[in-house]
């Protein structure tokens, strides 16, 4: 994997979790809602369905304390294996109805609980009464543009 797609992969992220904090309470989006309510019920949509708030971080920063004898590289391995095995509440009940309920194989992402998933809009509507679910959000397509280079100025314009 390049260093782009790994930052595309955290951008997405970053942005649907941007999306999920301001869905006042509600499970699915305003879009998501009017599919819900006004769409053709065999309508496919790809979503993002966000699992229980993640509450690991206190654990976290319990795993790489600034004193620890283990170096940088180790603490990093301690984390990403801490965020990989993370277990969501009522996970084992959600991932099997996205693998049941989706047109497409589910993908499971591991910086946060979530799954992405290609469901119908019934489905949609199914999946937003289980226990277990914070949010479902719509998949969107996100572009990593190279910053500009760096260069000093030219010292003169002539």
């Amino acid at each position: 994997m390049n260093y782009p797609t790994i930052k595309s992969i955290v951008l997405t992220i970053f942005t649907l979790f941007c999306i999920t904090s301001i869905s006042f309470g509600s499970v699915l989006t305003p879009a998501l809602m009017d599919a819900a309510e006004f769409g053709n019920a065999d309508s496919l949509i790809t979503v993002v369905v966000i699992l229980d708030t993640y509450t690991q971080s206190e654990d976290l920063q319990l795993q790489a304390p600034s004193n620890s004898t283990y170096n940088r590289a180790d603490n990093i391995k301690k984390v990403i294996s801490k965020l990989s095995s993370y277990k969501a509440p009522h996970q084992n009940s959600i991932e099997f109805f996205l693998k049941n309920s989706s047109k497409q194989p589910i993908i499971k992402h591991w910086i946060i609980p979530a799954y992405t998933a290609e469901l119908t809009v019934a489905d949609i509507k199914v999946l937003s009464e289980l226990s277990g679910v914070q949010s479902i959000v719509e998949n969107v397509q996100l572009n990593f543009e190279a910053p500009v280079k760096n260069a000093p100025a030219p010292l003169s314009t002539s």
